[in-house]
């Protein structure tokens, strides 16, 4: 299966994400910031990406979640 444009996941799945660690976090930059290193991993890895999963935002969800709960002090 044929990799998609990154412009178009990013688009199709940034609010998501975002919406779900800000629901976590309650905090506007947090989850900006996680969203933003949600997709640049994401990016990082995307030709290892299974493109024929039946849910393909659930990936970016549970890698948002990892990085939320993964210490930080650069995000938090």
């Amino acid at each position: 299966m044929q990799t998609p444009d990154f412009e178009k996941i990013y688009a199709e799945y940034f609010s998501e994400v975002y919406r779900y660690i800000l629901s976590l976090s309650q905090n506007e930059t947090v989850a900006e910031e996680i969203t933003q290193e949600t997709f640049f991993k994401a990016m990082r890895h995307i030709d290892k990406f299974c493109w024929a999963a039946p849910f393909p935002h659930s990936y970016y969800i549970l890698l948002a979640a990892a990085l939320f709960s993964k210490p930080s002090s650069s995000i938090l």
